[in-house]
Parts: structure tokens; sequence; C-alpha cells
């Protein structure tokens, strides 16, 4: 099967995971990576210095009628040197292999971020990643996570909230870095078009290449409640139903393929060259090779999932790459 170029990334599929639970532990990882139908592996959301998480508040539970969730969790509890060491371990198992980590960070801070890309970056050096034509480290920027007590997503206000969180990050990374940035669901056309005002004014520069490789679209729909009975077991934590949840898996689906076709018609429409070059992630109900080909058929690059995956384990890309 031919590679997909994802600016310097060579995804050997078109499947993998999206940043979740299920990707947390560096023996999760491992088994990610090692699979034959990931094209990629992308990490659970870091913090600089962890997330605390606490199973009394935070967990997941699926829904017995389909393969979507509810979740309250925040980010990992492990810091942001946990993935860096866990992934320099594993490229270095399998020198021969180009199949690429993406690491997902988030910070409230524009320094912090730019610090945590730094690093990120370093990484790169080390492991002579930066010499190569071919990359095999991603950044992520997790800008949606919507279970975050007094911190709402700032993808949603992009215009006010990410000129002062990402533009320090984006001054310093080298043009060979792919980044991407992952969405939440947008449901208007006003939150699409200040996005795309965003990448325009202030990441395409004089025409040139835009330093955003790739949009993931779509993080867990927020403000939901769970539906008590319909929860099955084999989930985590105390889940607590009464609670205001995030809600991700084939119950989206119909949204993030929303997201995306919106997505993929306003970039395509762009004036601005670099911003067709953006790719766009497929994320939300990828639980077959139908729903894959429905995310591709919108317009975009890949598919990541992580419902199916919690619930299947990591054979679910087996299914969705047939």
């Amino acid at each position: 099967m031919p590679s997909t170029p994802l600016h310097t990334l060579l995804l050997s599929t078109q499947v993998f995971n999206s940043s979740c639970p299920w990707s947390s532990e560096i023996e999760q990882l491992r088994e990610l990576y090692l699979s034959p139908s990931t094209g990629a592996v992308v990490t659970r959301t870091s913090t600089l210095d962890g997330f605390a998480q606490d199973l009394k508040i935070h967990g997941h539970a699926f829904l017995k009628s389909s393969t979507s969730s509810f979740n309250t969790y925040g980010y990992s509890p492990h810091p942001l040197p946990y993935y860096i060491s866990a992934v320099k371990t594993i490229l270095e198992e399998n020198p021969s292999s180009t199949k690429p980590f993406i690491i997902s960070i988030t910070s409230s801070s524009g320094d912090e971020l730019s610090e945590m890309a730094s690093m990120i970056v370093n990484l790169r050096r080390e492991l002579g990643d930066l010499d190569s034509k071919v990359s095999r480290i991603g950044i992520e920027i997790n800008t949606s996570c919507p279970n975050i007590p007094h911190h709402p997503p700032p993808a949603y206000t992009p215009l006010q909230s990410f000129p002062s969180l990402l533009s320090p990050m984006l001054a310093s990374l080298p043009s060979s870095q792919t980044l991407g940035l992952k969405l939440p669901p947008y449901v208007q056309i006003g939150q699409f078009n200040d996005l795309v005002a965003y990448l325009e004014t202030t990441v395409a520069v004089d025409g040139s290449a835009s330093k955003i490789s790739y949009l993931a679209c779509c993080n867990t729909l927020g403000g939901v409640l769970g539906l008590g009975s319909e929860l099955s077991d084999g989930g985590e934590g105390e889940f607590d139903v009464d609670s205001f949840a995030g809600m991700g898996g084939e119950a989206v689906h119909p949204l993030a393929l929303g997201n995306v076709h919106r997505l993929s018609l306003l970039l395509s429409a762009s004036p601005h060259g670099s911003l067709r070059t953006i790719s766009l992630i497929g994320i939300g109900g990828a639980t077959d090779s139908k729903s894959v080909r429905r995310f591709i058929k919108a317009g975009a690059t890949a598919v990541a999932c992580a419902t199916a995956l919690g619930k299947k384990g990591v054979g679910i890309f087996d299914e969705l790459n047939a």
C-alpha cells in the first residue's frame, strides 16, 4: 500500500488513533506502533507538568446501543517528558520504520506551548530527524477539550485566542515540522469562517507555506449528559451520569463529516495558496471501513479514531483498513 504524505510525515496507512486515554502508556503506544494497520501513532494530549487526573471525577463509559462514548477526562497525567522518552525509546527500537509519532500537547500559555514544542524539536534533533526529508515526529496542538473548568476550548474563538497562544510557537518552528491543530466540533458557519480568517491573516504570510500542516476535526462534543441505563460496563473511573461530559464515536459521526467537508470547501476556495495545502484528519465515529470512506469522500486525507479503539482494541485498525 503506498504511503500517504502529511507534510513531512509519511503515513503507512490512512488510519490511526487520535489522542485519547488508550494512547496514554508506553505499552499502549508500542502496541499501536507495531500494528501494521496504523499509519501513525498519536500520543495522549500532555501538558508540561502533567494533568491532575482523579478517577473519582475523570472517566469514560460506552453506550450499549452504538460505538459511542462519554468522557469527563482532561489531559494525560503524564507530563510531556514522559512522551518524549517513550517516543524516543520506540523509534530507537524500530530504526528502519518510517511510521511517525504525533505528540499531542496543550497549554493555555503561548510561551509554555512554545517551550513544549521546542522540547519536541530537540528530540527530533537528537534522533537526526531534522536532517531528513521524511520526518518521524509531528506535533499536534489540542485546542478543543470541552472538559476543563474555566478554560473553554480556544478554537471556539480563534481570532481572539490563537494569536497569543500560537504565535510564539509558530515563529520558532522549523519549516520541516509537521504541525496540526485538533479542533472542537463547529456547529455554525461563523465558527468555520473565523478559523479560516485566522489562518489567512496570521498563518499565511506573503503566500509562503502555512506552518499549520493539518486540522484534525473533530474532538468530543461537550455539554452532554450520560443516558443512565444506556451506558454499558467496561469504562473507567466512577463515571457520574449526572455530570456534563464530552461525547464521541458513532453518535457524532454526521457532525464530524460535516466539519471535514465544510473545512475542505473553505480551504480549497481560499485565495491563499498556502491554505490549500492544509490537510484534514477526520475524527468522530470511525468504526468501520464504510465510515473511513465517508471521511475520505468528505475531504479528509486520513482518518483517526478513539472510541472504537477503546471499545475493541488495536484490532479495530484491521477493520478500518478492510
